[in-house]
């Protein structure tokens, strides 16, 4: 089995318009309970046969939203090529997430679960194109413009692929495996791009992240195998394959290492460098806001005799003790619980 995964900090509020909080509503849908019900449409007359989520109501399109980055997320790291069933599974445990998060229980119509599903590609998709222009930039690849730039190009894509050398931080010598750096900056780039994006509200980054993204700068070399640039679809049909034998290959060298916490302390140092470059706070530094400093107390003192003509608590008269004792009795600070202790 692969690593435990290094959580990211609590979600912070999605940046998404959120509804309304409803305190009295149903118990959340849960995949038991989901309701498919037959779609309608209340916008877009301009939609002919096919969905959008502009097409509904801000509840509707909200809960859409919240449910399309949850189904995202799971694509992203726990497998990026579910079958159909499991597509279903998620999109339904999706929507019933959003639901929960949104406070609201909407039935989950049948045409969402299309449209949830649908964003599988869509992340895939957008990986490649990310991934074409860094792992082109990183290693030199460029149009040839003669036969001895054509044959510099396949020469150079022969030797990363030959025993996954493109996965070696130093190609040629094969050292440091799984720790190059086009992995990084395509985490950076996908999901951690800004405070607000993806991986720093919702994503955990587990080592199906790192399978993910090696078989995609895997098929952009391929596609330079000639020396020159021929697409291929990173798609089921041509890379669920070699995904699975990433993943394979990810777990048997987990196995044989775990002892040194290899795939622990790159998964450690991928997400610490994606959050500084995506600019997030520290999950561990919370601003609690200004706070009273000792010089305030100082000065509340001096105030407190300058206006009460001097008189300390012995001087306070008929009535302090009592008070004290009221003090005492409702939880004060003289003999109550302290803040953060254990109720009596």
């Amino acid at each position: 089995m692969l690593p435990e995964p290094i959580p990211s900090p609590p979600p912070s509020p999605s940046p998404r318009r959120i509804v309304r909080r409803c305190h009295d509503c149903p118990s959340m849908a849960t995949l038991e309970t989901a309701r498919l019900t037959k779609v309608r449409r209340t916008r877009g007359a301009r939609s002919r046969g096919r969905f959008h989520v502009k097409d509904f109501k801000s509840v509707v399109r909200s809960l859409l939203l919240e449910a399309i980055g949850h189904y995202r997320t799971r694509v992203s790291t726990e497998y990026a090529y579910p079958t159909n069933t499991k597509e279903e599974r998620w999109a339904i445990e999706a929507w019933s997430r959003a639901c929960h998060d949104i406070g609201t229980d909407l039935p989950m119509e049948d045409e969402f679960v299309s449209m949830i599903t649908a964003r599988a590609s869509h992340v895939r998709g957008e990986l490649k194109t990310k991934a074409c222009i860094l792992v082109e930039k990183a290693y030199g690849l460029t149009a040839p413009s003669n036969q001895d730039e054509r044959l510099a190009n396949r020469n150079k894509v022969r030797d990363l692929l030959t025993r996954l050398g493109y996965a070696y931080a130093d190609p040629t010598a094969q050292l440091g495996i799984y720790e190059y750096k086009v992995i990084q900056c395509l985490v950076n780039v996908t999901w951690f791009a800004d405070p607000k994006d993806e991986g720093v509200l919702t994503l955990f980054v587990f080592m199906a992240v790192l399978i993910l993204c090696s078989p995609q700068i895997q098929n952009v070399l391929d596609e330079w195998q000639t020396g020159e640039r021929e697409d291929i679809a990173f798609s089921k049909k041509h890379y669920k394959a070699k995904y699975d034998r990433h993943l394979e290959e990810l777990e048997r060298f987990h196995e044989k290492t775990q002892r040194y916490g290899i795939l622990r302390t790159i998964q450690t140092d991928l997400l610490e460098h994606a959050r500084k470059n995506a600019r997030a706070p520290h999950p561990d530094s919370v601003d609690l806001g200004p706070g009273l400093a000792e010089d305030d107390i100082d000065y509340a003192i001096q105030d407190w005799l300058a206006r009460r003509g001097g008189r300390d608590r012995d001087g306070e008269g008929e009535g302090g003790e009592a008070l004290d004792e009221d003090i005492t009795r409702v939880g004060g600070f003289v003999d109550g619980p302290q803040p953060g202790g254990d109720d009596q």
